[in-house]
């Protein structure tokens, strides 16, 4: 895989690939109101730059404070949780307002490191660190010899039901560029289990339809119908 992101910060660039016949039934959503789809959006946050953003849910909200901490507070616990921060990073909260996935960068704007923070009301705001796992099964899946330390781990989305995350993995080993399908992975957060993954072409086809990824990354879809009628 060359060092370009799929779904991340940095770059979206996949309207240029080639698309095959599958797409040809692929168009805009014509009402782009959500109902109850997954969720894709996601809160930036830059270096000097202070940023307050409110979950889904009324109880749980985070604050940058602009020099490397961001403050998850839920209204259920007396403490707050403290995450280093190193951006350019963001933020995907799942549906529930429950869980919220951290993309914490190195700096560079383009490799990510994901946290996931359990907000639910009846215990204090908690980490999961489940990257060694998505790492290992991106390295063993993706064909290519992969040191799992250097894939980049990218929350992107929720299932609307909030139990699974959607990530987007990419291997950073410039000695050994890997051009691997996996372009997504869906991972059940209370097991840790591996969903499922999908190609670049599964992952376009399959969500492009719905309004909150379309919104996202319509250049990439538009390219998607665009090359479809071609």
């Amino acid at each position: 895989m060359s060092p370009v992101g799929q779904f991340g910060l940095s770059a979206l660039a996949l309207a240029g690939f080639v698309f095959g016949s599958a797409y040809a039934q692929i168009t805009p959503p014509s009402d782009l109101r959500d109902e109850g789809r997954a969720s894709w959006s996601s809160v930036e946050f830059q270096d000097g730059l202070a940023t307050t953003a409110r979950g889904p849910a009324s109880f749980a909200s985070v604050r940058y404070d602009g020099r490397g901490v961001l403050n998850v507070h839920s209204t259920a616990s007396a403490r707050d949780l403290a995450v280093d921060l190193v951006p350019p990073a963001s933020i995907v909260w799942a549906p529930s307002g429950r869980l919220l996935a951290i993309n914490n960068g190195d700096g560079s704007g383009q490799f990510s490191n994901l946290v996931i923070v359990d907000l639910r009301p009846s215990t204090a705001p908690s980490t999961r660190d489940f990257q060694p796992r998505l790492r290992r099964y991106f390295a063993s899946q993706s064909g290519c010899r992969i040191d799992p330390d250097l894939v980049s781990i990218r929350a992107v989305g929720w299932t609307r039901d909030s139990k699974n995350v959607f990530v987007s993995p990419e291997a950073w080993d410039r000695d050994n560029p890997c051009d691997s399908d996996i372009y997504m992975i869906e991972m059940d957060v209370e097991t840790g289990n591996i969903v499922r993954h999908f190609s670049r072409d599964g992952a376009l086809t399959r969500f492009c339809s719905e309004p909150e990824f379309y919104r996202r990354f319509q250049p990439n879809c538009d390219g998607l119908a665009t090359a479809a009628r071609r």
